[in-house]
């Protein structure tokens, strides 16, 4: 809380406290009048931890060309202090005003002073929050502002960076996924910028947040056809998802001092065939860049199916030692057979789903891994007689989307009937077409899904284990049941 009328130091001169002129979760701004009637802006700052950063930037980064320079700094008992000229206005209220996309050529005015400041910041600092908001109008022309969130470019993140600190509209894909930023995730908020100057409008619009997400990790903006085929080229090029694959600020500068209108039809028909390509290869750049996380997701999920396994396996082992220490045991990892007087438990080893063929019967949800669970009994009889089951063990999301567990599912042939030898029922399946049919149910008779899965769910592992140990000691007594 800033009281007005306060007076505040800052270097060897003092500020009068006036009106509050803006301010957010990163530092209030008010007015600060010199006793000679000057004004500025007076910026404070929490004194939480690392907050003294944003001082320390400013003052490295005032006087370079296009960066809203200080006047001084001071502090309070609990806050910093940054002295800053007044702006004439932010690029914000310029498309407020503007309410539709400027004209070209004031565009590409504003665009080379934004550039002319990310380049003078690149070997320095990383500003994190580009957006309209923190481009002032200051002495007729363009200047960043706001180093609230910014770093030192060489930097590595840590913990009080404000890593979730974003401008979601403005935010490249690496703050999205809370990775790395670099010089060129700035680029990446300039592309936002320039599209906006140029078109009128966001490039993407989510009704929100994780909308927004999946627009800026995997979509392409629509092309800018009404505009210079060599200007939407590089706001193109800037958009890409992949941040090593972005010009750096010097050539984006280098690129707008450039851009010339074209000198002849065939010039301008290959302007147009190069933004073509451009936007193309934005849009396999963006697949390419779902591609690589949908296979990132997978393999997590993957090695969750693993983990969770071990789980199944250590209570079932630990049961068995401590309780039945007859039995022979074997175990690996994540599989373990039990054995005792013919009768048999036998857990199986994960496999991988990935590469399973369901022909044109793939159910609803997502099958990441796969084991079975049997149980067989030693009894031996004449006709027709009952000597255990095979059941399945999914790791998927079938009971809740985006929820994966290990799932048991019972699957029966009803196709024919068993006159006489021993009968398995239920029976496992692997994922593929046969299973798919058989949850369609859309061949009959044949193979169905005797149960809803059922899933296995974290701290009831447990439950599952002791209801295979239940069976296995039915079995081995000659008194499992036919289901």
């Amino acid at each position: 809380m800033v009281t007005l009328g306060i007076s505040v130091q800052l270097d060897d001169r003092t500020w009068e406290v006036g009106e509050r002129l803006g301010g957010g979760g990163f530092g209030e701004v008010y007015v600060g009048a010199s006793p000679e009637g000057e004004q500025i802006a007076l910026k404070f700052i929490r004194k939480e931890p690392a907050a003294d950063r944003e001082l320390l930037i400013n003052e490295q980064v005032s006087g370079l060309p296009n960066v809203l320079p200080t006047i001084g700094f001071g502090e309070t008992d609990d806050q910093w202090v940054i002295g800053m000229p007044i702006a004439e206005t932010s690029l914000e209220q310029r498309l407020q005003l503007a309410g539709d996309a400027l004209a070209v050529n004031e565009a590409v005015r504003i665009l080379l002073d934004i550039a002319r400041g990310l380049a003078a910041l690149e070997e320095g600092v990383v500003h994190r929050d580009l957006k309209p908001a923190n481009v002032l109008s200051y002495q007729d022309s363009w200047h960043i502002a706001d180093f609230g969130i910014a770093r030192y470019a060489d930097a590595s993140t840590g913990s009080q960076t404000w890593k979730e600190a974003r401008s979601r509209d403005y935010a490249a894909p690496e703050l999205w996924r809370s990775k790395h930023a670099t010089n060129r995730t700035d680029i990446y908020s300039f592309g936002v910028i320039a599209y906006q100057l140029l078109a009128g409008r966001l490039p993407f619009v989510g009704e929100s947040e994780p909308e927004l997400q999946q627009l800026h990790l995997y979509e392409t903006p629509g092309k800018l056809d009404d505009v210079d085929p060599s200007l939407a080229s590089l706001v193109a090029s800037c958009l890409l998802k992949p941040q090593e694959s972005r010009p750096t600020a010097g050539e984006v500068l280098d690129a707008l001092q450039s851009i010339a209108p074209p000198t002849s039809e065939l010039s301008a028909m290959m302007q147009a065939l190069n933004r073509d390509a451009q936007h193309n290869a934005a849009t396999l750049a963006a697949a390419a860049e779902r591609q690589r996380d949908d296979e990132q997701r997978r393999q997590d999920l993957l090695e969750s199916a693993h983990q969770r396994m071990a789980r199944i396996v250590d209570l079932l082992v630990d049961k068995i030692q401590r309780d039945l220490p007859l039995a022979t045991l074997e175990r690996s990892a994540e599989s373990v057979t039990v054995a005792l007087e013919g009768s048999t438990l036998v857990l199986e080893p994960v496999h991988d789903a990935k590469s399973v063929d369901w022909g044109n019967r793939q159910p609803d949800y997502d099958v990441i891994a796969y084991s079975s669970v049997a149980v067989r009994s030693a009894h031996v009889g004449t006709g027709r007689y009952y000597v255990g089951y095979d059941k399945s063990l999914w790791f998927c999301d079938a009971v809740s989307s985006d929820q994966f567990h290990w799932h048991l599912l019972e699957f029966r042939d009803t196709s024919t009937t068993i006159f006489s030898g021993p009968v398995v029922k239920p029976s496992a399946q692997p994922p593929g077409a046969r299973a798919g049919n058989a949850i369609a149910r859309r061949i009959q008779p044949g193979w169905i899904v005797s149960a809803s899965p059922r899933p296995i769910y974290p701290g009831k592992e447990e439950e599952a284990v002791d209801r295979w140990l239940a069976d296995f000691v039915q079995a081995c007594q000659g008194m499992l049941q036919e289901p």
